[in-house]
């Protein structure tokens, strides 16, 4: 399992087999100073043929507008087949993703089977 750590903010990742779900566990305060550290975490991201990412964000204290950035540049790495999830944003956290244009992304009530069988006619990035 990966694990980065810069400036403040800690990135674990749990590799799953090919073709599966990723889960991208970020803890601490992501700001601009982690951008080079988001850059590689995507690079290796990018590599893992993944079905889903899941960033889970149950532990993220900070988050400024880098978290929307890499967000949407991890989205337009991996590709239209995989969907990037958000999952357990704090209030704080949540304020950011809405802020920055992405409200009509939250998405709290879906299952996991309900996200993968309507991938194809959701919007490829949803917040939980």
């Amino acid at each position: 399992m990966p694990h980065y750590s810069m400036a403040g903010c800690t990135v674990s990742v749990r590799d799953a087999t090919a073709g599966s779900v990723v889960e991208v566990c970020v803890s601490g305060d992501l700001d601009g100073d982690a951008v080079p550290m988001l850059t590689e975490i995507t690079n290796h991201l990018a590599g893992l043929s993944a079905r889903r990412v899941v960033l889970e964000l149950r532990q993220l204290d900070f988050a400024g507008s880098a978290l929307a950035n890499w967000i949407m540049r991890l989205q337009g790495r991996l590709g239209s087949g995989t969907p990037v999830v958000v999952c357990h944003p704090r209030p704080t956290v949540r304020w950011v993703l809405r802020t920055t244009g992405m409200a009509e992304l939250i998405d709290d009530g879906r299952s996991e089977r309900a996200t993968a069988d309507s991938a194809s006619t959701r919007p490829r990035l949803r917040l939980v």
